[in-house]
């Protein structure tokens, strides 16, 4: 094997020029493998960290399981007697709503136990806000203050105000930068807000928060009673119902159990975001096609310098076989060959690789107005799997390329090569 090594090395330096353009081929092709899956790696683990940091980890929808309650009221009839009427309110709102949405928050916490940190209650609805001449159509969301800070961690996300003046100031509003900045408001200014019936109300600013998410900086939270009176809700209604879990791994298990004990659908954080998630990993598939082609393109020219190599040294090659090599110790030369270009290009390439990502992720790169999420510089992903992957495969391709030119150097003839007929 010592003696396999040392020929393969002194051909492979024997054409220089060549070897090195090849090398250079995989070094390229492992480093851009590399950067690409170290990028589209990082940005959805920034994408869920951001994601489980500042929203639930299940959410109960008003949605229930096997049909929703009625509607109606009971009235006596024109005739009197024992007759009853029942008829359909026409003066609620037709959105379905999670009644006794207290207690159904009460339920969740003794069903999970000490497995979930907080259950918040919420009502979201969409307002359309303006503020003298600039108008936005407005999602908000109704909570109980305290509950949703510990949920969120919206006090960490505040650039002015505070969760405790937000509790006790019914009519006021906590207001994403984003939306914020489009209406052109700051704390203290008071918007004018028409829901969804028509009616009018009025309320202050009293904080602006910036959760780096793109939907939740677009959004407000306001208190959750000033919220139902936006939706002409009963005071014992909401929308939805927001958990975080100790460990997030039990999301579904956590689903499948509140679902059981309330009647309502409960939602993981997978299945709210699949829009987000499943583009990230269609990009990431689709850039490992594109660079896997790269690679391939690679060993090719690993595969173009070894049949060059065995048609120059064919005079050499029928020398060692008069010599007694056996066909299957010249077949492992020229595999040999293959995985010295292989290995000596992935470990260059990893290098250079490393070299990309570090420079990359300091690179400022504000999403603000294009993306799900704000980041100031490329979320690159240092996972040791990416490294892998590259190597592998790199080595898989370059050891396929290496079969072919093997098996035609071993099958040379030495007396005909030797006797010049060839």
């Amino acid at each position: 094997m010592p003696l396999l090594f040392t020929l393969a090395v002194r051909q492979l330096r024997a054409r220089r020029r060549q070897s090195a353009t090849v090398l250079g081929g995989v070094v390229l092709g492992v480093a851009v493998l590399v950067v690409t899956l170290s990028m589209f790696t990082g940005l959805l683990e920034s994408f869920t960290a951001k994601i489980l940091d500042v929203a639930p980890h299940v959410t109960l929808k008003s949605e229930r399981i096997g049909g929703s309650d009625s509607d109606v009221l009971v009235e006596e009839a024109e005739r009197g007697d024992v007759a009853v009427e029942l008829r359909r309110s026409v003066e609620r709102q037709e959105r379905p709503m999670i009644r006794n949405i207290i207690g159904v928050t009460r339920r969740i916490e003794q069903t999970l136990g000490n497995r979930g940190t907080v259950a918040s209650p919420v009502l979201s609805t969409q307002v359309l806000a303006s503020y003298g001449v600039n108008e936005l159509t407005l999602p908000v969301v109704g909570v109980l203050p305290a509950r949703e800070a510990r949920l969120t961690g919206l006090s960490r996300y505040l650039l002015s105000g505070s969760i405790a003046r937000l509790e006790a100031t019914r009519d006021g509003m906590l207001i994403g930068a984003r939306a914020a900045e489009e209406l052109k408001v700051k704390a203290g200014d008071r918007l004018r807000l028409v829901s969804l019936s028509g009616e009018v109300f009025t309320v202050q600013i009293i904080g602006v928060y910036r959760m780096g998410v793109e939907g939740n900086d677009r959004s407000a939270y306001i208190h959750l009673r000033l919220a139902q009176n936006l939706e002409r809700a009963l005071p014992s209604e909401g929308t939805g119902v927001g958990v975080h879990l100790a460990d997030v791994e039990d999301a579904d298990r956590a689903a499948r159990e509140i679902t059981d004990a309330t009647g309502y659908r409960a939602e993981t954080w997978q299945q709210t975001n699949a829009g987000f998630l499943s583009i990230f990993r269609f990009l990431q598939m689709l850039f490992r096609i594109v660079v896997g082609f790269v690679v391939v393109i690679c060993g090719f020219g690993v595969a173009n310098v070894l049949v060059t190599t065995v048609l120059e040294k064919q005079r050499d090659i029928a020398v060692m076989r008069s010599y007694g090599v056996s066909r299957g110790a010249v077949v492992r030369l020229y595999l040999l060959q293959g995985i010295i270009i292989a290995l000596v290009g992935a470990v260059l390439g990893c290098a250079v690789g490393a070299g990309g990502i570090a420079l990359l992720s300091r690179i400022p790169f504000n999403t603000e107005g294009i993306g799900a999420i704000d980041v100031e510089t490329l979320q690159m992903s240092w996972n040791p799997i990416n490294f892998g992957i590259a190597v592998a495969a790199t080595f898989l391709v370059s050891v396929i390329a290496a079969v072919a030119p093997a098996r035609s150097a071993a099958r040379v003839q030495p007396v005909t090569i030797l006797r010049g007929e060839r």
